[in-house]
């Protein structure tokens, strides 16, 4: 294998498993945040937030294709106190994903927040400036799952026999 393959298959791998890291975490979280306890909180804003995301498409080995796809983003943020300390925060739910090309979907999780709304915060009672508005259902089979996808393209790509 080249230099440039081999960089290229450390980048895949480098990006599997920053990913994996993430998903592990979010996962992690979101099963904890089933124990945390409830303080009342305060919405502060709520509103859809349109975004463009570049999409990058790879057909021709000699010719990439950028293209910009809009989405839509629930931006909710929260205040709430613990121990007489202020916090904020935008988690809605950890390991969720926040991006959708459908306006109705994101609109649908800002009318559930309103601004100036009452809500119920759960807040990590280890680290109480980590916080989220709906208490995760976060498994590691995910986290797991997609790391071992990940690493199968990464060793498959540097040419790595996976079976057999």
């Amino acid at each position: 294998m080249d230099s440039q393959s081999q960089l290229f298959v450390f980048v895949i791998a480098l990006a599997a498993g920053g990913t994996a890291w993430k998903i592990f975490r979010q996962t992690r979280s979101a099963g904890a945040s089933r124990g945390w306890p409830a303080v009342r909180g305060r919405i502060v804003r709520s509103e859809v937030v349109r975004q463009n995301v570049r999409d990058m498409h790879y057909g021709d080995p000699d010719e990439v294709d950028e293209t910009d796809q809009l989405s839509y983003v629930p931006d909710v943020r929260f205040a709430y106190s613990v121990g007489g300390r202020k916090y904020e925060s935008d988690t809605i739910t950890f390991g969720a994903q926040r991006y959708t090309g459908d306006r109705s979907h994101a609109q649908r999780t800002v009318d559930r927040y309103p601004a100036g709304a009452e809500r119920q915060v759960f807040v990590n009672p280890k680290q109480p400036s980590s916080a989220c508005l709906e208490r995760g259902e976060g498994s590691l089979v995910i986290g797991y799952v997609v790391s071992a996808l990940m690493a199968a393209v990464a060793l498959g790509l540097a040419g790595v026999p996976l079976l057999g």
